[in-house]
């Protein structure tokens, strides 16, 4: 049995040990990396492959108004946001090309982005 030290320095080192033990694919990390692939599929088949829109949703707040919330995870050029609602409702303040959402001051928004293919 592994017993640990109370001294801050080799606490620090045992926790650094007792990571190194983990097994590079977890089922923390194969989990992210799961969901991560299902999002980046869902919109590369929606946009690309149907040629359709696809949406995104987000939970946002923001302390102050003019805040800017960058949404296009692609950082493709090609794809824009088309449209945008906060809280149920269109919202116009938008950079389309640059992919980013100028938010209200709120909390708890919610965020419904569409994204298209110019």
């Amino acid at each position: 049995m592994l017993k640990l030290s109370k001294k801050p320095a080799a606490l620090v080192l045992s926790f650094i040990f007792l990571s190194s033990l983990r097994s590079k694919g977890d089922s923390y990390k194969s989990a992210y990396h799961s969901m991560e692939h299902a999002l980046f599929n869902y919109l590369y088949l929606a946009l690309y492959v149907n040629k359709t829109k696809a949406a995104l949703y987000f939970n946002l707040t923001a302390d102050t108004a003019g805040e800017k919330h960058y949404v296009n995870i692609l950082e493709n050029k090609a794809v824009i946001i088309s449209s945008v609602e906060i809280n149920g409702a269109a919202w116009n303040d938008f950079k389309s090309d640059e992919g980013y959402v100028i938010l209200p001051e709120g909390k708890n928004m919610k965020v419904k982005v569409t994204f298209g293919v110019k």
